[in-house]
């Protein structure tokens, strides 16, 4: 023992180690055998000031002061900017000139926007909304007042994450119907996690025969309880709806449809609800495809859809009206007037694993079309003109109708080829 402490301190005298008092050590530089000034302590960085009220600018490269989900509408190349909106800036519209990324960092509501029919406007490319949970309302009683218009020309747009309520023109609107020229087209819009509530419409876009709207998409969003349609596509080429709600628009005159496309190439629906859209004195449907071409259909439901009372035509679950190229797969229509209406002639639209089932009947005979309905409600197709004025409509050959099979299932089990199945019990 007595040779390793003089081991110890050999080596402590060789190596000229200073050994220093525990307890007269106070700060963490005084550890140390080095000599010079101490560093000096570091700074923290200070915090952005939040903004005061309404939104806020956030630069490409995060720096925001509220939460955001991701830039869905694509990147953005702005740097650097910063800028603050506050709710004073909507009297009478705020107009969003600058791409980039806003966030709200409170609910905003309108009361008056003067002579102007919208509250806020979309006029530059590459413009991200993160509603980031509040909402967007209007309290004032002009009509045709909408929430957040989409100027033409506008591309790589995303509105996300909040409530748009109570305009009476439409939540949302994209308006290219006076479009002359191809830089007039909108495109490459989103619209993700939204409420659209309680509006005049839902959503609104517009294109023409010749400037289309392209690439017009809304996903995980619920468009309800609107005073006339859902959502509207007319003239849009390429879009499309995923796992949206479009349930409960309603109005007194007619056009109270969940999903309203017309004249409209190439979209797809998705998981898409639609259920008790209802027009006490016109045509309630579901979903309707009119004019359209290759527009496909899977994996959603068209339910409590209907019209005025006693006219079958009036509420539809899914109507496809002068529509060709079309697929129909694996949907459900319930407990409309009508389940499923084709009116191609002749049909060039395939359906496929769909399911109706009490749809109907009704106590009068009423014209859709020019076609007597007085058999089965669930599936309607008119062929021709002799089908159409016949006392019975054709209906579609590849719908399973046998009152002993109560399930696809029960199809199945009994070698019954299952493209397509429908009952009324």
């Amino acid at each position: 023992m007595t040779v390793r402490i003089h081991l110890l301190v050999a080596a402590i005298i060789a190596f000229n180690v200073t050994i220093i008092d525990p307890v007269a050590c106070t700060t963490p530089y005084c550890c140390t055998t080095r000599s010079g000034p101490l560093p000096p302590t570091p700074t923290p960085p200070t915090p952005p000031t939040p903004g005061s009220g309404g939104f806020s600018f956030m630069n490409s490269l995060g720096n925001h002061n509220g939460p955001s989900v991701g830039n869905i509408g694509g990147n953005i190349s702005t740097t650097g900017l910063t800028s603050s909106i506050v709710a004073d800036n909507f009297a009478p519209i705020y107009t969003i000139t600058t791409s980039g990324v806003y966030t709200f960092s409170k609910p905003i509501n309108i009361s008056a926007t003067g002579s102007a029919t919208l509250a806020l406007s979309i006029s530059a490319s590459d413009v991200t909304i993160d509603l980031a949970g509040f909402a967007l309302t209007y309290s004032g009683s002009t009509a045709g007042v909408s929430g957040i218009a989409i100027a033409e020309g506008m591309r790589n747009i995303t509105i996300k994450n909040g409530s748009i309520r109570g305009f009476t023109g439409s939540g949302i609107f994209a308006d290219g119907s006076a479009a002359t020229s191809s830089t007039d087209v909108i495109q490459q819009v989103v619209l993700a996690d939204l409420m659209i509530q309680g509006n005049g419409a839902g959503v609104t876009f517009l294109g023409t025969s010749s400037y289309p709207l392209k690439l017009m998409n809304i996903t995980t969003s619920t468009i309800s309880a609107n005073s006339s349609y859902g959502i509207k596509y007319s003239y849009v080429n390429t879009g499309k709806l995923s796992s949206v709600t479009a349930s409960e628009n309603s109005n007194s005159a007619g056009n109270a449809h969940g999903v309203w496309l017309d004249n409209c190439n190439n979209i797809d629906l998705f998981a898409v609800d639609t259920e008790r859209n209802a027009a006490t004195g016109g045509t309630g449907y579901g979903i309707l495809a009119n004019a359209c071409n290759r527009i496909n259909f899977y994996y959603s439901n068209a339910n409590y859809n209907s019209g005025s009372t006693g006219s079958p035509g009036a509420g539809i679950g899914f109507a496809l009206t002068s529509t060709i190229n079309c697929t129909i797969d694996s949907n459900n229509a319930n407990e409309n007037n009508i389940g499923y209406y084709d009116n191609s002639n002749p049909t060039s639209n395939s359906f496929i694993r769909n399911v109706a089932k009490r749809n109907g009947p009704f106590t009068t005979s009423t014209s859709i079309s020019g076609a007597s309905i007085s058999t089965n409600y669930n599936v309607i197709v008119v062929l021709d003109a002799a089908v159409a004025s016949a006392a019975n409509t054709t209906q579609l050959v590849t719908f399973i109708k046998d009152a002993s099979i109560k399930s696809p299932q029960q199809a199945n089990v009994a070698g019954v080829p299952y493209l397509n199945y429908s009952f009324t019990d």
